[in-house]
């Protein structure tokens, strides 16, 4: 018989381009961070499931009138930071913060027919130019939580020792600063008392603030200009603007953050800059021995949300943190973060046959709640005893074709060294009893 002339490959043109670079104030989510993130977004997953939030989420992509008239249209962040554009002549944005998302979701569908208190929570990533938050980042991880329907500062409380307690058990030194924002009436006084002061004070602040102070007179209380520093200790305080209920909900949260022993202080010139928060706000701060106290998350009443976006009148509160200032912070403190669980079951295969089996029975393990792992790209069962070994499986079960054929599996015991040949319908008993021993 002729043998068959041997025919070369041909070889593949593949074309090329230089590797795109990243875009400017975007960034890649890396291995040697998983365990940040996941720690974190397991904490936080954990303590809406225990507080009985539900989950919702938007669309990337929403009307420009939603956040133009929640934070507001002059403000420097609908301005400036917006990524926004236009799709068939009407003005659209890419999600650039999820609280005022999550409302027009809730009176979109209803959802304020259901029972009260309505507690939904929420997290993806928001995208915005860079400009207001302090890491540059133009997409970010934001995560919250909602209660509707409820007016008493024992709602607010719940968000606040949620994320409180959280913080300390990621192994932070957290405290809460408190202040408030006064209802519509109390607040346009105020401004108007603060622009007086502001303009009283001319030649002593910053050409910024000086330059806002008739359009956005809460600006000059979160400059950080040294001069501006000194002359907002003697501004006027809003808390004398409060109407009797605004007090009173203030002076019970207080109360209530002293009954549950959370560490808090007074801002009187705390201010957040987004237009849809009314009444009492906090926000939660990382406590550094430098006294540059970082920002954690941020919070309060947002009584008027629903109503600016055409739903029923319905008091609300809110809090939200950036996941990636959370990880900065955890990072820098050099927390120490848990690895992993280590896998109860490391399952090894060593021919084609023995690995159509094992994608089986890997499920079939995993229904009974063990952590299993098996690397199907890898042959050879030394690599595979090898990786067994330094992730800390407790069971390595071997299957070979000899095993498929049999109906049985290797089981062997790594506290004990014990390995013994088990028939493949008995294993998951077996493998009980060695994971569950002690």
């Amino acid at each position: 018989m002729p043998r068959r002339k041997k025919v070369d490959e041909p070889t593949e043109q593949i074309k090329k381009i230089k590797t795109p670079p990243l875009i400017k104030g975007m960034k890649d989510v890396l291995p040697s961070d998983n365990k940040y993130w996941r720690t974190l977004l397991d904490s936080l997953t954990r303590v809406a499931i225990d507080f009985n939030f539900q989950w919702v989420d938007t669309p990337l992509m929403e009307k420009y009138d939603l956040y133009a008239h929640t934070i507001g249209k002059n403000s420097d962040f609908v301005k400036k930071d917006l990524i926004s554009f236009t799709d068939k002549n009407e003005k659209m944005v890419l999600r650039a913060d999820y609280i005022p998302a999550v409302t027009r979701s809730f009176i979109s569908h209803s959802l304020y027919n259901n029972t009260i208190p309505i507690k939904l929570w929420f997290g993806g990533s928001i995208l915005t130019q860079g400009n207001f938050y302090e890491s540059k980042h133009r997409q970010m991880y934001q995560m919250g939580y909602h209660v509707y329907g409820v007016e008493s500062p024992a709602a607010d409380v719940e968000l606040v020792v949620m994320l409180y307690q959280t913080f300390v058990a990621l192994g932070l030194n957290p405290y809460v600063r408190v202040n408030s924002l006064g209802g519509l009436t109390g607040r346009i006084e105020y401004a108007k008392a603060l622009t007086g002061y502001i303009k009283s004070k001319r030649s002593a602040i910053c050409t910024e603030c000086r330059g806002q102070a008739t359009r956005d007179p809460f600006k000059f209380l979160a400059c950080a200009n040294q001069k501006c520093t000194k002359q907002i200790e003697d501004a006027p305080q809003i808390v004398d603007y409060l109407s009797e209920s605004e007090h009173s909900h203030l002076f019970k949260f207080l109360e209530a953050m002293d009954e549950v022993k959370v560490e808090y202080e007074m801002d009187n010139s705390m201010v957040h800059e987004f237009g849809y928060y009314n009444g009492t706000i906090y926000s939660i701060y990382n406590r550094t021995e430098d006294g540059d106290d970082v920002l954690l998350a941020t919070g309060g009443r947002i009584n008027y949300l629903s109503e600016m976006l055409g739903g029923p009148e319905m008091p609300a509160c809110t809090i939200s943190l950036l996941v990636e200032k959370v990880i900065s912070e955890i990072k820098s403190k050099k927390v120490e973060i848990p690895r992993m669980k280590s896998p109860h079951v490391y399952l090894a295969q060593l021919s084609e046959q023995a690995k159509r089996r094992a994608m089986e029975f890997v499920e079939e393990l995993r229904k009974e709640d063990f952590r299993v792992v098996a690397n199907f790209s890898k042959d050879g069962l030394k690599s595979q005893l090898d990786t067994a070994t330094k992730m800390g499986a407790k069971v390595i079960l071997i299957l070979g074709q000899k095993e498929t054929i049999d109906g049985t599996i290797l089981m062997r015991d790594v506290e004990s060294g014990i390995q013994e040949v088990v028939n493949i319908k008995k294993v998951i008993g077996e493998v009980k009893k060695i994971i569950y021993k002690k």
